[in-house]
C-alpha cells in the first residue's frame, strides 16, 4: 500500500473540473422500483452503452444484427446473478403490479401470475420481459435502436428496465465513486450542480443551449486544483475498485511500463464530493461518441470512459 501510494504521488495528472454534491432534492423523482424501456433507461443514464450491448446480445442470442457494433470476439458482461433471487422477483411483482402497465391485465389476472424472462442485472437495473399468465401474444415484428445498436422484437412484447432505488447508498458508490446519474438520485448532487458540470465537461453551453442561457455563468470551481491529499485518495480508490484483483507484475512484464493512475478532468470539488475522469495505463475505453442526458441536460463522450463522482 505504501508503495501505491508513493507511486500515485509520482503520478502527474491533467486539471480537469470537479463538481461538488450537495444534499437536495431532484426535479424527477423515483420511486422504489420503476420500469422504464430500454432507450428510456439509457437516455436517463441508468445504462451504460456496454450494458445495452450486453442485453441486445442475451435478447437476440448473440451478434446477429448486431455484427457492426460486436466483433467475432465480442464478449458481453456476465450474466451476474445467473437468475433472479427470490427477493427481486417479488418486489419486480410488487412494482409491476403497482405501475401503469398493470391496467390492462387487472380485470383477468392476479398479482401471482406475472413472471419474468430475465436478461442479466446491471447495476441496480435488471433487464426482463414481464409476462402475466399465458399472455395474449400479438405477432409483430418491430425494433427497438439504441444509438447503433439493435433489438430485435417479434410481438407486442419489449424489454423493460427495472431500477431499484430504495437502498441505493448502500448497493452503488463502491469505493467511494457513483456514475452522474447515480449521485443525481440520491441528491448529493442538484440540477445546478449538474449544469455547471455539463458546463465544464463540455467547455460551454453547445448541446444545452435551451437550458443554459446566453448569460449563463456555471457554479466557480472550488478549488480549482486538488489538493495533494485529495487526488491520492481518490487514485487509492479508483485503485482498490479497478486494479487491486490484477496480477500488475504480470501486466508490468506483459506492457512493459509501469502503472500510472491519472486524473484526467478536474471540475471542483463541492461540499466534500468531486467530479472528475480517470483512467490507467493498463486498461483501455471503446472509441464511441456517447450523448448521456439527465434530466434534460447533456454530456458529451468521445469514448467509453464517462465522469464519475467521488464522495469523501
Amino acid at each position: 500500500m505504501k508503495k501505491l501510494i508513493a507511486f500515485i504521488l509520482s503520478v502527474v495528472s491533467v486539471v480537469i473540473t470537479a463538481f461538488a454534491l450537495v444534499g437536495c432534492t431532484n426535479n424527477e423523482t423515483l420511486e422504489d422500483g420503476e420500469f422504464y424501456t430500454v432507450t428510456q433507461a439509457y437516455e436517463k443514464g441508468y445504462l451504460t452503452r456496454e450494458q445495452v450491448m450486453s442485453i441486445a446480445y442475451y435478447y437476440n442470442n448473440g451478434r446477429k444484427g448486431n455484427e457492426n457494433v460486436m466483433s467475432k470476439n465480442y464478449t458481453p458482461l456476465p450474466m451476474v446473478p445467473e437468475r433472479l433471487s427470490k427477493t427481486t422477483d417479488q418486489a419486480m411483482k410488487d412494482s409491476f403490479y403497482s405501475s401503469e402497465y398493470w391496467e390492462q391485465y387487472k380485470i383477468n389476472h392476479t398479482k401471482e401470475e406475472i413472471w419474468f424472462n430475465y436478461f442479466g442485472t446491471y447495476g441496480n437495473t435488471v433487464a426482463s420481459i414481464v409476462n402475466v399468465g399465458n399472455n395474449l401474444i400479438e405477432y409483430n415484428n418491430w425494433e427497438e435502436k439504441i444509438e447503433d445498436i439493435t433489438l430485435y422484437y417479434w410481438n407486442n412484447q419489449r424489454i423493460l428496465i427495472w431500477i431499484k432505488i430504495s437502498n441505493l447508498k448502500n448497493e452503488i458508490g463502491e469505493n467511494g465513486f457513483y456514475t452522474v446519474a447515480e449521485a443525481y438520485w440520491l441528491g448529493y448532487i442538484t440540477r445546478e450542480d449538474l449544469m455547471s458540470i455539463a458546463y465544464y465537461h463540455n467547455c460551454g453551453r453547445s448541446g444545452n443551449e435551451e437550458v443554459m442561457g446566453e448569460d449563463y455563468k456555471p457554479l466557480p470551481k472550488t478549488p480549482e486544483k486538488l489538493s495533494v491529499e485529495t487526488e491520492v485518495a481518490v487514485k487509492q480508490s479508483y485503485f482498490d475498485g479497478h486494479l487491486i484483483d490484477k496480477d500488475l507484475d504480470y501486466l508490468e512484464k506483459l506492457l512493459g511500463k509501469k502503472l500510472e493512475i491519472n486524473v484526467n478532468e478536474y471540475d471542483g470539488t463541492y461540499n466534500g464530493c468531486v467530479a472528475v475522469m480517470m483512467s490507467d495505463n493498463y486498461s483501455g475505453f471503446l472509441t464511441i461518441v456517447q450523448t448521456i442526458e439527465i434530466d434534460g441536460i447533456k454530456f458529451y463522450y468521445g469514448n467509453s470512459n464517462q465522469i464519475k463522482i467521488w464522495k469523501k
